[in-house]
């Protein structure tokens, strides 16, 4: 077999491993706490079997717009539609994102560079990466908006703006912020590459067209839209891995060579700059394949035998831990580490218990719920997941939202009222946090697990 040949089946031996474990994992996740408001989002969808402008089941007895594009949420309803169970549509998609995700990362890399090592290499880069297949553990839309934008950046780099603005636009219709992060890249590189500036102008005006339904409904309800609260928690941690030194490495021979594929790579990283400095580290979560692009240039210069002997280097790191200095991580995680690959991580994760924030508390509440309270309409608790979760689980309503970026002050009074007066009610709260001024009038209050259950008849 020739070399190129065998380096494309070890891309796709790659995807498939990676794939497979995430597959054998399917009954466990998805992690974190934005994934259940993904899955409510899905269940409202059942319901009304379309997607909802209003997000009726928050904020009770409110309400408020629902901004959030549809795509992650139509993929989670169609999964869940033969069972009825989000949950069980929530996990299947999480399983099957790294094969999305890498799957359209070696369709976009073979486009933008036809050079099967290089190809190899920015795989590998990304498995030894840390956080990007972790960050596929948790129902993100941001994960495969990412990846959608992958497809558009090769196609736009080879002058095909219509094939690149039909990825963007799948992008768009997944997230509110990550699209915009690579269009404003394209936008750096078209200034530098004025060449290509035609081609940007058309490539975004095509995807602003096609994504002009959901820009005119987020449009007409801007005023909801809250960015600067959140500001202050931004945290500007620099990670310099292996990857990270390659990556500037590679910025360097970037400027100095100035080829195509490495300044787009370049301005792609530049366009991350506004995640950087909003969201901290969101800004390492969605740039892993930019920096693993740039971080494969000073490789993709070594010699035929020493490409080789890097290429073996790579595969073993792997799957051990690799060296990492963390700077201004405001005093958490500082320092010199040694971190766990991404690969050796996901496969610790085969022998792993479920890592999703369902346990048995849960699974006992909604027990009592639908024994004790069938027709209760709302739960009120403390924390925003919580409320996504039992909507998902059990269709009640809530008294919070998921995010604080939507929001209006008009509604916190009602809700805050509701929360004292409602007959009967229900409270579901996090113990250790806030609001048990509103349990003062409850006949019960019981400790299950992670919760305080408190009824109001």
């Amino acid at each position: 077999m020739e070399r190129r040949s065998l380096y494309q089946a070890a891309s796709l031996l790659l995807v498939a491993v990676v794939s497979l474990i995430s597959l054998i994992n399917v009954r466990k996740g998805p992690g974190g706490v934005d994934c259940w408001y993904h899955m409510a989002v899905a269940k409202k969808i059942l319901d009304i079997r379309s997607v909802p402008l209003y997000a009726d089941w928050e904020l009770y007895p409110v309400g408020r717009p629902h901004l959030y594009p549809p795509l992650l949420h139509l993929l989670v309803a169609v999964a869940s539609a033969p069972t009825g169970n989000t949950f069980v549509g929530g996990k299947v998609i999480n399983s099957l994102m790294p094969f999305i995700s890498l799957s359209l990362t070696l369709f976009a890399l073979r486009k933008l560079y036809r050079n099967s090592w290089r190809e190899l290499v920015v795989l590998l880069l990304l498995v030894m990466d840390p956080i990007f297949l972790k960050t596929h553990h948790s129902l993100l839309p941001s994960v495969l908006a990412s990846s959608l934008a992958l497809p558009a950046l090769a196609y736009f780099i080879n002058r095909r703006p219509i094939r690149a603005a039909l990825f963007m636009t799948a992008s768009l219709y997944t997230h509110l912020g990550v699209p915009y992060l690579f269009i404003l890249g394209l936008l750096v590189f078209s200034v530098v590459r004025r060449d290509y500036f035609r081609v940007y102008l058309k490539f975004v005006a095509i995807s602003f067209l096609f994504f002009l339904p959901w820009a005119v409904h987020v449009l007409a309800n801007f005023d909801w839209i809250r960015v600067t609260a959140w500001l202050p928690r931004a945290e500007h941690a620099l990670a310099l891995s292996l990857t990270v030194v390659l990556g500037l490495i590679g910025c360097w021979i970037a400027i100095k060579k100035r080829e195509r594929q490495d300044l787009l790579a370049m301005a792609c990283l530049v366009g991350f700059i506004p995640a950087f400095l909003l969201y901290g580290a969101r800004f390492w979560f969605h740039s892993s394949v930019v920096w693993a692009m740039l971080a494969s240039k000073p490789l993709a210069l070594l010699r035929r035998r020493h490409r080789d002997i890097a290429l073996i280097a790579l595969c073993a790191l792997t799957i051990i831990p690799q060296p990492a200095f963390v700077v201004g991580g405001a005093g958490r995680g500082e320092g010199f580490h040694l971190i766990p690959s991404g690969l050796s991580g996901e496969i610790a994760m085969v022998r792993s218990e479920d890592y999703s924030k369902y346990r048995v508390d849960v699974g006992l509440i909604v027990q009592g719920l639908d024994t004790h309270f069938p027709e209760l309409e709302v739960v009120f608790t403390n924390s925003g997941w919580v409320g996504e979760m039992f909507y998902a689980l059990t269709g009640r309503k809530t008294n919070l939202a998921m995010y604080g970026e939507v929001m209006s002050s008009e509604v916190i009074e009602p809700r805050l009222e509701a929360m004292k007066t409602v007959r009967p009610a229900v409270f579901v709260f996090v113990r250790g946090m806030g609001y048990f001024q509103f349990l003062e009038d409850v006949e019960d209050v019981l400790e299950v697990g992670r919760f305080y259950v408190g009824v109001r008849t």
